[in-house]
């Protein structure tokens, strides 16, 4: 079980009952020739839609990743936690993943 929120959750929904192909696969997100979505798939989607969107930037499946793990930690989340929704299997890979801002460092120091 993956924990979701509301929102996430409407757009999961919406997703499956709009949208996914009709397939058997048990994959979530799945297409109807392989059954399941390949990185490369993934990356073009998202070059397409960053570029719907009029961005500038460069975004892949592993950027998402790693600002998802560092919104995570900036919005308190304990990093055991974050550690448990990437599926790493110790901190110090986690860690990697962690982009702390010039401000965050500043507030650390200021705590003790």
């Amino acid at each position: 079980m993956i924990p979701i929120n509301a929102k996430l959750k409407e757009e999961l929904v919406n997703y499956l009952n709009t949208i996914r192909p009709k397939t058997t696969s048990s994959y979530f997100f799945a297409t109807t020739r392989t059954g399941r979505l390949s990185r490369q798939t993934v990356n073009e989607t998202l070059i397409e839609t960053v570029a719907k969107l009029g961005w500038e930037k460069h975004v892949t499946a592993h950027i998402l990743r790693h600002s998802f793990a560092s919104n995570l930690v900036r919005n308190q989340a304990p990093l055991p936690a974050v550690q448990k929704l990437l599926g790493h299997s110790n901190l110090t890979v986690t860690s990697r993943y962690i982009h702390q801002d010039i401000g965050q460092l500043q507030q650390a120091v200021n705590l003790i």
